[in-house]
Formats: structure tokens, sequence, C-alpha cells
């Protein structure tokens, strides 16, 4: 059994990507680092004008939250993945219209 601490979840809070707008996302780990752990985020090309490549989960921590920003013309549907350590998890996005004039 390995002793690497691997990412288990990753939940994005909305659910649904408003084009323009930001969403939050918490990544947890399998257990808390024992040193500062880097992760690195990947994304559906085209869906966010901004979001970390990389975050660090602080030693003691087991978990890390970040933000994207979702691009004013996201269409579809956006994946972001989080790996280290041979581990991955993803979560799934859908992109909805801003009803902001």
């Amino acid at each position: 059994m390995s002793d690497n601490v691997l990412p288990v979840t990753i939940v994005a809070v909305p659910s649904i990507g408003v084009a323009g707008k930001q969403v939050e996302f918490t990544l947890t780990m399998s257990k808390s680092a024992a040193t500062d752990q880097a992760v690195t985020i990947t994304a559906t090309a085209g869906f966010f004008s901004d979001i970390p490549t990389q975050v660090t989960v602080q030693a003691g921590n087991d978990s890390v939250q970040f933000d994207g920003q979702v691009a004013d013309d996201a269409t579809g549907i956006a994946y972001v993945t989080a790996a280290c350590n041979g581990g991955q998890v993803q979560t799934g996005l859908t992109a909805a219209l801003s009803l902001d004039n």
C-alpha cells in the first residue's frame, strides 16, 4: 500500500459554470500532507478564462480551495482534473449563460 497523498474528491460550487462568473473548487486529499504537496490542475480548453495549473496543499492539511473564472463564451461541459503521485480525480461542470445585462 502506498503512503502517497492522493486526490480523492474535487467539488465545484456552484456546480453549473455561469459565463463570466467564478467557480470555487475544493480538492480533498486521501490524508493530510506531511510536506507541501503540489497538485496539477487541468481543465477543458476554453471553458475557463482563468484557472490555476497547479495548487499546493499545505503541510498538515488535507484539502485546498481554488477558484476558476468561467469564460464569457463558455459552452458545453467542462472537466477539471486534479492529479499528483499517480492518482487523479475529476469533476464536471455544465455551462450556463449569464443573465446579467
